[in-house]
């Protein structure tokens, strides 16, 4: 996974392929934030949370959403439309391709520009 640290100090994990996407979900709490590319193919992202009560503040929420913008098939869009669901809404589906999943429940849906300067200010060492 790529490991990033939004402004606001919370973790985010990437997956790097279709497989590590996968991976990500088993790794995670069900209270975590997921995104991913609402119309196409995305690195699955998750925004850690320490429980289902932390507020997480908008600049961070738009901060993992572009870094999946940046890992999407829009990517070269000026803007990328990436859905958000707690991780206990998204579930694996057993028999496809390893990163398929299906979201029960939908949070929201944030329009961001993909910036790929975002990656080398917010890369965890």
């Amino acid at each position: 996974f790529a490991r990033f640290t939004t402004s606001d100090g919370f973790a985010v994990l990437r997956g790097k392929n279709a497989k590590a996407n996968h991976a990500l979900l088993s790794r995670v709490a069900g209270h975590d934030f997921w995104f991913h590319a609402a119309h196409g193919p995305s690195a699955h992202v998750v925004l850690r949370r320490d429980h289902p009560g932390v507020e997480v503040p908008e600049g961070s929420l738009l901060q993992a959403a572009a870094l999946c913008a940046n890992k999407s098939a829009g990517a070269a869009d000026a803007k990328v439309e990436v859905m958000v669901a707690e991780v206990r809404h998204v579930r694996k589906v057993k028999g496809l391709a390893p990163g398929t999943v299906r979201v029960d429940k939908v949070w929201r849906v944030l329009a961001v520009a993909p910036d790929l300067a975002l990656e080398a200010a917010l890369a965890a060492e």
